[in-house]
């Protein structure tokens, strides 16, 4: 299992978008996490939303390819990681 971070500009953006990506079958769950984002680019704290989609190793692609072509933003940031227990073995693993 794999896990996509994503982030949206706010919550009805980013439950829209995830509920989508469920409804489709390409994602189990995500978990929408509030942030505020700071940067060397701007002074100010921008409040935005992390989802953290939970994927099936099979379906990573497509789902990818969904969040983009879907996504509210031209060209939304996707960072790929595994998913894992917290002693550092996959989820799944033996």
């Amino acid at each position: 299992m794999i896990e996509l971070h994503v982030i949206y500009r706010n919550n009805e953006e980013a439950n829209d978008h995830v509920q989508g990506a469920i409804a489709a079958g390409l994602a189990r769950s995500a978990i929408l996490v509030s942030a505020r984002a700071q940067g060397r680019w701007s002074h100010k704290s921008e409040g935005e939303v992390l989802a953290v989609y939970k994927i099936d190793d099979d379906k990573a692609r497509a789902a990818e390819r969904f969040i983009h072509e879907t996504h509210p933003c031209d060209d939304p940031e996707i960072v790929r990681g595994l998913a894992g227990s917290a002693n550092g073995n996959s989820a799944g693993a033996a």
